[in-house]
């Protein structure tokens, strides 16, 4: 009788330390699920704020260049831009096409054309060194040849804000040119007469390091430039 009880003690106490085993590995198995479940949860925070954070710098860049858009509409559609392309005039030069106009958008040229696809006038803005520099031959040439075709077949062009129904914009990039260019164009008319084609003026800015950081510090976000060699180098190594 002593060695069944014995042999029953033996036995209930094993199956006493399995259960407890049992117990600690469900415990330990459960934080280690509790652990991947959270940092997981963590994990995927993070990506959406970084998606939360891009779309709201994607949105302040669209919102300012949409500001550009909608001026160049205003002194395309207004009759005193109109009547300049008929008649120069000095006066009407430097009260709207100040060095001014350049300076609060941050614009880096100007070019008013006539209907003939001739420059009326034009000007460019060096933010560096504030000063005004001739415009290239070849960025003239540019809208010579292709402004009023693409303001006419738009919808073939990859516009940058199609819900505007005038004028058309986006990003283009010239040869020779170290940086990307934001360039905006409306036709140039009286407001009595929106169906006459009087002209084109084309506003242009280039997307700058100094103007992304700017963008950038509105958000507390480092935005930054960087040309493709820079970007192959591998910053733990430089």
């Amino acid at each position: 009788n002593w060695k069944q009880l014995s042999l029953i003690m033996a036995t209930k106490k094993y199956t006493i330390y399995w259960i407890i085993a049992s117990w600690i590995l469900l415990f330990v198995l459960c934080i280690a699920s509790f652990e991947f479940i959270f940092n997981s949860a963590i994990q995927d925070i993070e990506k959406r704020s970084e998606i939360i954070k891009n779309d709201r710098v994607f949105e302040l860049v669209v919102n300012d260049l949409k500001y550009i858009h909608i001026l160049n509409k205003d002194y395309a559609y207004w009759n005193e831009t109109a009547s300049f392309v008929d008649k120069w005039n000095k006066k009407f030069l430097d009260e709207n096409f100040s060095d001014e106009l350049f300076t609060t958008n941050a614009l880096a040229m100007v070019i008013i054309f006539n209907k003939d696809h001739q420059v009326v006038w034009a000007k460019s803005y060096d933010h560096n060194k504030k000063i005004t520099q001739p415009v290239q031959q070849k960025e003239m040439q540019y809208f010579i040849s292709h402004g009023q075709y693409m303001l006419k077949f738009k919808s073939k062009f990859n516009n940058l804000l199609p819900a505007q129904p005038e004028g058309i914009s986006g990003f283009l990039h010239f040869p020779g040119s170290k940086l990307v260019q934001f360039v905006t164009f409306n036709s140039i008319h009286y407001d009595d007469s929106r169906h006459l084609y009087n002209g084109l003026l084309v506003f242009y800015r280039p997307l700058t390091k100094k103007y992304i950081k700017t963008l950038g510090k509105q958000f507390s976000y480092n935005l930054d430039i960087h040309t493709l060699s820079e970007m192959r180098a591998n910053p733990l190594q430089a």
